[in-house]
């Protein structure tokens, strides 16, 4: 057991070294600083994804409040990246589909993303890249699951 806490005590930092380094290209390789760069793109990945969520489903899959996902929609919405419509059956409910400005948004930011992941990775063989890969395929499998 001693280990396997050595073991993660040196995992942790170099987990959050990953995730400043391709904060940091994301960054740079984008041109500007946006402190929100991360979470925008990665509600524009789930909205697209999700086929028009509603506004609670934005703040589940992001762990946020619902007020805070209103607030972040709102930001997207004044930027004309999506927009909000009422659901069908209920209309209390306020569902959220990308606009056309957002899917370009979005596929800009995948290119983008895509040329920061290559250059940190392009090191690393594919052997390498397919076992990070399988890595994170059985976390995220063992978390949905829960």
């Amino acid at each position: 057991m001693k280990k396997r806490i050595q073991d993660i005590d040196e995992l942790l930092p170099r987990l959050l070294m990953l995730k400043r380094l391709m904060h940091t290209r994301f960054t740079r390789a984008s041109g500007k600083f946006d402190p929100h760069g991360w979470v925008r793109m990665e509600t524009l990945r789930f909205i697209n994804d999700a086929k028009n969520p509603s506004m609670q489903d934005v703040a589940r899959h992001l762990s946020i409040t619902a007020a805070s996902a209103t607030s972040l929609v709102g930001t997207l919405a004044k930027a004309k990246l999506v927009e909000r419509r009422a659901g069908k059956e209920d209309k209390r409910v306020v569902l959220v589909a990308l606009t056309s400005a957002g899917s370009k948004e979005l596929a800009r930011s995948k290119r983008l993303g895509e040329k920061v992941i290559t250059g940190i990775f392009s090191k690393l063989t594919g052997e390498d890249i397919r076992l990070l890969t399988a890595i994170f395929g059985r976390l995220e499998a063992i978390h949905e699951a829960k």
